[in-house]
């Protein structure tokens, strides 16, 4: 089975990430233990050791999770989805036309292709705060720029984010500490 979202969906939606989009998908879940640590499961399938990784993540058709063995089946990026066409989830074995490392299905994300007729740019800023934190930010751009009339263009999309911490880390003047002598 196959469910697609449009990219505008997710805009209307204020979907900027693949954790929220996978939120809205049945049978997907998402473990991550910090950034480039995430890993997906679909249906419920995982590798029993975790070294493996059970749903590809492809960037159109870029594969964005690690190769067998390294990184422990996590996928190396997490994605911003700003200018993007669609998400598409297939679950089910996918060994077929995604390899091994989808077995139980696949997520690919499908960007938005340049316009060979027409410039374009959009932008997009947002900014919070954190309780007892600080100011929290982020700017999503895209250009495009036709070079040869229908027949090249180059479309850039840049992203930046800042989220502000909470915590304070207080460095002691005599850091480390000194440990403990053993007697003689």
């Amino acid at each position: 089975s196959l469910t697609a979202i449009s990219g505008a969906d997710l805009q209307a939606q204020g979907v900027s990430n693949i954790a929220d989009a996978a939120r809205q998908i049945p049978g997907v879940a998402q473990t991550s233990a910090g950034p480039g640590q995430t890993e997906y499961t679909i249906r419920g399938l995982s590798s029993p050791g975790a070294a493996v990784a059970t749903v590809g993540l492809y960037l159109d058709d870029v594969p964005m999770t690690a190769p067998s063995g390294a990184q422990n089946g996590h996928v190396v990026i997490d994605p911003d989805l700003y200018d993007l066409n669609r998400v598409e989830v297939l679950r089910g074995p996918q060994g077929t036309l995604y390899g091994s490392g989808s077995m139980g299905g696949t997520i690919k994300l499908v960007t938005n292709q340049p316009n060979l007729r027409e410039f374009g740019a959009s932008a997009q800023v947002d900014a919070s705060g954190t309780h007892d934190g600080g100011f929290n930010r982020g700017v999503n751009a895209m250009i495009n720029i036709p070079l040869i009339d229908d027949k090249l263009a180059l479309r850039i999309v840049g992203t930046d984010e800042h989220t502000s911490g909470w915590i304070d880390r207080t460095v002691l003047a005599n850091f480390p500490l000194p440990t403990n002598a053993q007697p003689q």
